[in-house]
C-alpha cells in the first residue's frame, strides 16, 4: 500500500466501501493484502479520471478516514510515517518497523530518516494496535516525548501520533496524541 500510495500521491486515497458490498478475497489473499489490492484498484480508476489533487491530512479524523482500514486488517503492529508538505498535503507513506503482536520497535532516527531524504516539512506517524484498543501504552508515550525533542532538534514538524484500533463498543477506532494534547 505504501508504494502504491507512493506512486499515486497525486489522487485522493479516500477508500469508501458500503458494507453491503463486502469483497472476499480469493484463496491465498488475506485480509490484509486485499485491502491493499482494492485500494490500489481504486487508486488506479481515479488516476485514470485525471484527479490530481493530492488528500489534506490535517486532522487524525482526515488520516483515518484514508489509512484505517489498511491498518486494522494487520494482525502484527506496523508502524509507518505519513510525510506532508507545508500545505500539509500527502507527499509519501513510508514503512519504518513491522513487529509482533504487541509491539513494534523503531528508534526516531528511523522514524525522521524518511522526513529528511523525501525533504518533508512535516510527518505523522501511524501505528496499529492488533489487539483493537487503541489506548497508548507506556512505550508509545516515551516514543512520543522522544519523537518531540528529535523533531524540534530537526525541525521538522510532528504532526501526530495516531494509533489505530477498532471501534469496539461504540469507541473512537483511534488515538492522536495531538487531540489529546500530548504534542
Amino acid at each position: 500500500m505504501a508504494e502504491s500510495a507512493n506512486k499515486f500521491a497525486s489522487a485522493p486515497c479516500q477508500l469508501v466501501v458500503p458494507k453491503e458490498h463486502k469483497i472476499l478475497p480469493p484463496a491465498g489473499i488475506g485480509p490484509a493484502k486485499a485491502a491493499e489490492l482494492a485500494a490500489a484498484f481504486e487508486l488506479g480508476k481515479r488516476l485514470s479520471r485525471g484527479v490530481a489533487e493530492r488528500p489534506l491530512l490535517d486532522s487524525a479524523a482526515a488520516i483515518y478516514a484514508i489509512f484505517g482500514a489498511e491498518f486494522q486488517a494487520r494482525d502484527r503492529e506496523s508502524l509507518k510515517v505519513v510525510l506532508l508538505d507545508t500545505k500539509l498535503r500527502l507527499l509519501r507513506m513510508d514503512d519504518v518497523a513491522l513487529g509482533s503482536l504487541n509491539e513494534c520497535v523503531a528508534h526516531p532516527r528511523e522514524i525522521f530518516r524518511p522526513a529528511i531524504v523525501h525533504s518533508a516539512y512535516a510527518l505523522v506517524l501511524i501505528h496499529n494496535h492488533p489487539s483493537g484498543d487503541p489506548s497508548p501504552s507506556s512505550a508509545d508515550h516515551r516514543l512520543t516525548r522522544q519523537l518531540v525533542e528529535s523533531a524540534k532538534l530537526l525541525q521538522i514538524v510532528l504532526l501526530d501520533h495516531i494509533i489505530i484500533g477498532l471501534p469496539d463498543g461504540g469507541r473512537n477506532p483511534y488515538f492522536s496524541f495531538r487531540e489529546a494534547g500530548a504534542l
